[in-house]
């Protein structure tokens, strides 16, 4: 076969051309003179074409050679193309990249060579920019029923809230951050950088704290042609827990709160009884936690009962006891309801 534009004898034509006259009129390689990483001066993120890394996600070597591959151009006569690149650091801030291509056009081999330049530039990545623009995307309220948060599930709350955003932060979702949090209206308010995030958070709280889950939209706005959401999530926790003691609305009676339940039962001990019950939360008052509770000297135990010391008075009294109850502490555990002492268990104790 003759080339039309050197004449050669060739076994292979590209477009009619042989494969050095082919590559001399036709670049292969399209490169810019310089090609450009912007490293956040923050959290040192690194930006690769539209996407940010976190510097966990990939080291930075890759993300040179990722940059300068995505800036080249390859002619769409070469096919299977293959790029090498060699990497020479010339100082802080910059790198020269050697470019080797490979590949075939209408099956003659195809190789062409060219270099660029890499430079790495401080920026701020969206992630730093929306942290310190305090920006969110949800908000998880964490409220109880007819009852303030107590600190003990506010704390474990906080816990739950930060080990599940690092968590999805380190499974790639970089807006799972915590822009503001702060106490609100007898509970706690999360600001999420992301809806999905806030959503699992929600979740998570839902159903380790035993609560109920609310999600409500608010139109703020407009990006871009679409409308833009902020979504609000009630996480509402049970009116009792564990520990919980409450009075009967109707009857009266004095319980001790043994396990919650879903649909607002909750599991009771009667205090004058000591059978065990199952109650609907909407028919008991809650007189408060653990915090009620005291410690009675223990003097004495017979079959009516365990004697103590009241408190208060230092009196002697009999406070009634299970069959069961066999702690030979030296104290008792009491709650002063309407001038009289009643036997109740402590969350984690006999019962648990």
């Amino acid at each position: 076969m003759i080339c039309v534009e050197c004449g050669s004898d060739v076994e292979h034509l590209i477009g009619g051309s042989c494969a050095a006259c082919f590559v001399r009129a036709t670049p292969l390689l399209s490169v810019p003179d310089v090609v450009r990483i912007e490293l956040c001066a923050h959290c040192g993120a690194r930006k690769s074409g539209a996407h940010w890394h976190d510097p966990g996600d990939a080291p930075e070597e890759w993300v040179r050679d990722e940059t300068v591959r995505d800036s080249v151009g390859v002619h769409e006569r070469v096919d299977n193309p293959v790029l090498e690149t060699d990497e020479r650091q010339l100082d802080e801030r910059t790198f020269h990249y050697a470019i080797e291509l490979h590949g075939t056009g209408d099956g003659v081999p195809l190789s062409e060579s060219a270099e660029a330049q890499l430079r790495r530039t401080k920026s701020v990545c969206d992630r730093c920019s929306r942290l310190a623009g305090g920006y969110y995307a949800a908000i998880i309220q964490l409220r109880a029923t007819e009852r303030d948060v107590r600190p003990d599930e506010s704390e474990r709350a906080h816990r739950i809230v930060a080990t599940e955003l690092e968590r999805q932060l380190e499974g790639g979702n970089r807006f799972a951050f915590l822009s503001k949090d702060g106490s609100m209206h007898g509970g706690h308010d999360y600001y999420i950088g992301d809806i999905d995030a806030a959503r699992n958070v929600s979740r998570l709280l839902k159903d380790r704290l035993g609560a109920s889950m609310h999600e409500s939209a608010k139109l703020v706005g407009r990006r871009e042609g679409e409308d833009v959401y902020r979504i609000t999530f009630l996480v509402r926790i049970h009116a009792f827990s564990p520990g919980d003691l409450a009075v009967g609305k109707a009857d009266h009676r004095l319980f001790s709160v043994v396990a919650v339940h879903q649909g607002g039962k909750v599991a009771v001990l009667d205090l004058e009884t000591h059978r065990r019950d199952r109650v609907h939360e909407e028919r008991l008052k809650r007189l408060g936690g653990p915090e009620l509770l005291q410690d009675a000297v223990r003097v004495s135990r017979d079959a009516s009962g365990v004697q103590v010391l009241d408190p208060q008075s230092y009196k002697t009294e009999t406070v009634l006891v299970p069959v069961e109850y066999d702690d030979e502490g030296e104290t008792v555990p009491v709650l002063r309801h309407e001038e009289r002492l009643y036997w109740a268990p402590r969350p984690g104790g006999w019962m648990s």
